[in-house]
């Protein structure tokens, strides 16, 4: 079984974001990026299969140079192969990467395709939908768990996590695209000797992942931060005092 597996570069989520000068998008204030959540999640399924059903494991992300770095933290946990489509938009349309995944995946031909369920960022949620339609393949979202159903590796099982506390579990024949979400297993932390290794493996970068970019459906007018919350008012006295102005506020606004 072969297995892709899309990784996204965001921005740190533990560091605050600022506009930058277009006011297009937001960018962390420190300069730092990792790997999506969702993503380790879904690179962490794929390396679970590959311990214990021999899968292969591939990564491939879509951005600027800089999210090489996710590559390599993806070959650091455990895939074997690494892939980096270049495209400049910071915040790209999700057709132009779905399109660019689609690509891609057209030439390595993988049994299974596993990407976050969002990206921390945009979350958006419909690169992985989009990626599904663009190749024709069957498509399960919020995927908790995966194995391989029976002793061959050409169905896959997969239980989707639904609202109200409730679960589905599916039986998909491969090939197939599956959106990951957060489950009890917790992504690996890669050992320094893999980190180190990483950084010495080449990471493919594909001339054309796609025969075509369609156009753009998504365009980014302004992104700004909200605005600060009105300062509060505290209010003083005694207890009764204090019930008695908060019942006067409450009245004056009509809420009483």
């Amino acid at each position: 079984m072969k297995i892709l597996v899309c990784v996204k570069q965001v921005p740190d989520p533990d560091e605050p974001v600022v506009p930058d000068v277009s006011g297009q998008w937001l960018a962390p204030g420190a300069g730092r990026w990792t790997m999506n959540r969702l993503d380790a999640f879904a690179m962490e399924h794929a390396l679970v299969l590959k311990d214990t059903a021999g899968a292969t494991v591939e990564a491939v992300s879509v951005g600027p140079d800089r999210a090489e770095a996710v590559v390599r933290r993806a070959l650091a946990m455990g895939a074997g192969a690494g892939f980096l489509a270049p495209m400049d938009e910071r915040f790209p349309d999700p057709m132009a990467v779905a399109a660019l995944l689609a690509g891609l995946a057209r030439q390595r031909q993988p049994d299974l395709i596993l990407c976050g369920a969002m990206s921390e960022d945009s979350m958006a949620g419909v690169t992985g939908p989009m990626l599904a339609a663009l190749l024709f393949l069957p498509f399960a979202s919020s995927v908790v768990e995966i194995a391989p159903a029976g002793s061959g590796q050409s169905i896959i099982r997969a239980v989707r996590e639904l609202e109200g506390g409730m679960a589905e579990e599916l039986e998909i024949r491969l090939p197939a695209v599956l959106s990951i979400q957060s489950s009890g297993i917790t992504p690996r932390y890669p050992v320094l000797s893999h980190v180190l290794r990483a950084n010495k493996q080449e990471i493919f970068r594909p001339e054309a992942g796609a025969p075509f970019l369609p156009q753009p459906r998504l365009r980014s007018l302004e992104t700004a931060l909200p605005p600060p919350p009105p300062p509060g008012r505290f209010l003083t006295g005694t207890a009764a005092e204090k019930a008695e102005k908060l019942c006067d506020i409450l009245m004056q606004r009509g809420l009483l």
